[in-house]
């Protein structure tokens, strides 16, 4: 064969290996683009099943702070929640006293009204009750929405479980009941807890704080002017200071009786003329 015709033949199967090459690499990319589509199903179903706790916290600036709770109230209803913990404080504080008349006056209170509302939310109804809030005719001061995951706490807890189940049966083997007592409560501590933490999956923990505008009350009083203590009180309450000041005094002068001996010796020398004798001698 001559050279050239070697040559030919060369590039020929050159060519023949390089497109079958591309070929494969064509056929394996879906392949591996199927793998992949794979891999993200089975990704996105993992993370629908994680145990996480959502909580938030939302403080409002409202006009009157017990209409709003009615409001809040009837929200929590409609998506079948609980309010659990509730309070308002009113936060009076005194002003002033103002004449009205000859015999009576105003208290002028400044109040500042607040509200908290502790609330849980069952998870699959927590977007509309956050609308809800968003939603509401409020003023809107600060708004926190947390989602902590616990599933790997919650997978380490059955673990514990299933571990102190398994020693607490090898004692019962061995006859040692206390040991194996002690397990069994250890055992339905740790269930009690992870009871609590699955609970609290269930459900959005919203904490709702309410400030009310500040505005004052005026309480009509007597006035204080015309009334005094009965005499008797008085003369009472004047001997018992009487007798509190005379015993102070008595108490100063023990502290003094020196100087009341050394004043008492000056005092006589001076008029037996003691101190004349002395600048005669």
């Amino acid at each position: 064969m001559k050279p050239k015709q070697i040559i030919l033949v060369v590039i020929i199967f050159s060519l023949l290996f390089t497109s079958c090459g591309n070929t494969e690499s064509y056929q394996s990319a879906p392949n591996s683009s199927a793998e992949a589509m794979v891999s993200a199903d089975s990704v996105t179903t993992s993370s629908s099943d994680r145990k996480i706790i959502k909580t938030a916290e939302i403080k409002i600036q409202v006009d009157k702070v017990p209409d709003k709770i009615r409001e809040i109230q009837t929200a929590v209803n409609e998506v079948n929640g609980q309010v659990f913990h509730f309070e308002i404080n009113s936060n009076k504080s005194f002003l002033k006293n103002i004449a009205y008349n000859l015999d009576s006056s105003y208290s002028m209170y400044s109040m500042n009204p607040e509200g908290i509302m502790k609330v849980k939310i069952p998870k699959q109804y927590a977007d509309t009750f956050i609308n809800k809030m968003l939603l509401m005719n409020a003023e809107i001061d600060q708004l926190l929405i947390n989602e902590q995951d616990i599933t790997e706490d919650i997978t380490e807890k059955k673990e514990l479980i299933q571990s102190v189940s398994n020693r607490a049966e090898a004692s019962n083997k061995l006859k040692n009941q206390i040991y194996s007592d002690e397990k069994t409560e250890e055992t339905i501590s740790r269930k009690k807890d992870l009871s609590k933490l699955n609970y609290r999956t269930s459900y959005l923990w919203f904490d709702i704080y309410l400030k009310g505008n500040t505005y004052l009350s005026k309480n009509k009083i007597a006035s204080s002017k015309d009334l005094h203590e009965p005499t008797f009180v008085s003369m009472f309450n004047a001997l018992e200071s009487g007798w509190y000041f005379f015993s102070l005094f008595l108490t100063a002068l023990l502290y003094l009786w020196p100087f009341i001996v050394f004043g008492i010796i000056l005092f006589v020398g001076y008029k037996k003329k003691w101190f004349q004798l002395l600048r005669l001698k």
